[in-house]
């Protein structure tokens, strides 16, 4: 009984961050209110502040859920960065796209990232996720300095500024297909597009 009364509470916590996830996400953190989310969810207030402190605790557990969903996304990409730097860093970016594009709590997650302006300039945790939402810090760097050390790219290649071009380049991909999803797939021709950039974009 125990365990079933402790599996209904997990249920009933992911239900909330489901339905804040998607309030956020549409409405915007700040116009959204302990009630909306209470009520997409099927829940009580005091089911709420049985799991958590407040709104942003509830904001706070939705980035700790994308940061584990990222480091699970983006192990393989450790995995073949020494021995092929390239395809690690090429199927890495056009995975991340995939996943977007299937994964409808990712997208969310994105939409509410780029485009709720106001929380992004007041939480420190939104402005680092932007920072590094496609990997961790550095390891684009990392797989270009191998790539550089093992010829794929000139002795002249520009680490940083390249690193930063990718960033900009698979980061404008994802933006637009949020604001305009019926322009283009976001993981078939988000994949022809991150093959063509990396494949023949000019070193900087």
């Amino acid at each position: 009984m125990a365990r079933k009364t402790k599996i209904e509470a997990l249920i009933t916590r992911q239900n909330i961050l489901n339905a804040a996830l998607e309030i956020f996400s549409s409405k915007g953190f700040t116009s959204t209110s302990l009630s909306d989310i209470s009520t997409l969810a099927k829940v009580t207030r005091g089911a709420i502040y049985w799991h958590f402190e407040n709104k942003d605790d509830i904001l706070h557990e939705i980035f700790c859920d994308f940061e584990m969903m990222k480091s699970e996304h983006i192990k393989p990409f450790h995995i073949m960065l020494n021995t092929n730097p390239f395809i690690a860093l090429k199927e890495a970016l056009i995975k991340t796209l995939d996943i977007i594009y299937h994964d409808k709590k990712q997208a969310m997650i994105m939409s509410l990232i780029f485009f709720d302006r106001e929380l992004a300039y007041r939480n420190d945790a939104i402005k680092n996720i932007r920072k590094n939402i496609l990997f961790n810090d550095g390891d684009i760097e990392s797989a270009l300095i191998k790539c550089k050390e093992s010829g794929v790219y000139q002795e002249n290649f520009d680490i940083q500024k390249n690193a930063t071009m990718i960033r900009i380049f698979v980061i404008g991909i994802i933006e637009y297909w949020l604001a305009e999803p019926d322009k283009f797939n976001l993981s078939k021709d988000g994949e022809k597009a991150v093959l063509r950039f990396l494949e023949t974009a000019p070193i900087i």
